[in-house]
């Protein structure tokens, strides 16, 4: 859930998903994006996410 956290903070909605979406133990975000998004704000998006991963010790 900090993951999702985080990208929300940062101003992306993404829903943390479990059980049984994901393997018992495991946990995921779900992401949606719509085909019309300008190639900036998905870059954007992949650098937020790098950072947080990176501050989470994920390598990536």
């Amino acid at each position: 859930m900090y993951l999702s956290k985080a990208l929300f903070d940062q101003g992306y909605y993404c829903s943390p998903v479990f059980f049984p979406v994901v393997a018992k133990g495991r946990a995921g975000v779900r992401l949606m994006l719509r085909g019309d998004l300008p190639s900036a704000t998905v870059q954007s998006f992949v650098d937020h996410l790098k950072n947080i991963l990176s501050e989470m010790g994920v390598e990536h």
